[in-house]
């Protein structure tokens, strides 16, 4: 089963950080353990969160229940797994707060790291932190949160056996509004994006539909003290004007229901956003649940 013994993982099917979760959970045929779970069985995953920085952030401190999902880990047989990175030491984390488990350092020594590139499946998808709503199911996903279509492209860092790109979103929030130009940057950038696609048979994600400027972004998501650059009217047209761009150049483009893209963006946030602090479609909206055209 999947877990995390520190901030369990959201039951909510609009969670973005669920929805990372559960693609984990489809890839390895498991369930996802909530705060009641009791571990057992024979392998344990360790998901870190799709946001972990490489710290603990326990707000309440280290309580009970998290001391005590933390000896059910130590005290099950089953092999430990760490999803997506190699095992921090949560040990010492827990020591410099006065916490000590006898057997949790053994155990977290043991573990063995699960990335998503372990999986051999037919489908691989690249892309920032939007990649999970766009993969199909039992696809294996490389995500790398934050990264800009201008720098993957500019460093070279789209592997050419990519079968789908989902990159273009973060440029469109927070860059293109910034240049001299962005019409004509949007055009740039979609034209780059698409001989590289051309040259390497590969499809393209368009950028997701404009969030909902009425809703609060945590400050990890700002870029130079701002949630976004430009008004959200300007954004939708660099969107259209992306995805036009990518069409007009006969690329396979991927999207959600055109109609996400044109329909009150207080009403699109409520229906096919995460929760509500957020610039995710909620999981629920996946591409692999079966409400898009593609």
């Amino acid at each position: 089963m999947i877990f995390n013994p520190f901030t369990p993982i959201p039951k909510s099917d609009k969670s973005h950080v669920r929805g990372w979760s559960q693609h984990w959970a489809e890839c390895l045929n498991t369930n996802i353990a909530d705060k009641s779970t009791t571990l057992f069985g024979h392998a344990l995953y360790l998901d870190h969160g799709v946001n972990f920085g490489g710290s603990l952030n326990l707000f309440g401190g280290v309580t009970k229940e998290i001391i005590d999902k933390l000896i059910e880990m130590i005290d099950c047989p089953g092999q430990l797994y760490s999803l997506d990175i190699d095992m921090p030491d949560y040990d010492a984390m827990l020591k410099k707060r006065g916490v000590i488990l006898p057997g949790l350092q053994d155990k977290l020594s043991s573990s063995i790291t699960l990335r998503q590139s372990n999986f051999h499946t037919k489908y691989k998808v690249y892309g920032d932190s939007h990649a999970t709503a766009f993969a199909p199911l039992n696809s294996h996903i490389i995500r790398v949160n934050g990264l800009t279509l201008y720098r993957a492209l500019e460093d070279k860092l789209i592997p050419e056996n990519a079968d789908l790109v989902v990159l273009g979103s973060i440029d469109i929030r927070h860059h293109i509004g910034r240049q001299t130009n962005p019409d004509a940057s949007i055009v740039k950038l979609a034209t780059k994006l698409a001989y590289f696609v051309f040259d390497n048979d590969i499809k393209v994600a368009a950028p997701v539909p404009i969030e909902y400027e009425g809703r609060k972004i945590p400050k990890t998501g700002f870029y130079k003290g701002t949630p976004f650059t430009g008004t959200r009217e300007d954004r939708l047209e660099w969107t259209m004007l992306f995805i036009k761009t990518l069409r007009d150049l006969s690329v396979d483009v991927v999207l959600p229901p055109e109609s996400w893209y044109l329909m009150h963006p207080e009403a699109y946030a409520k229906e096919y956003m995460e929760l509500s602090s957020s610039v995710h479609i909620s999981p629920k909206n996946y591409r692999r649940n079966g409400e898009w055209d593609v």
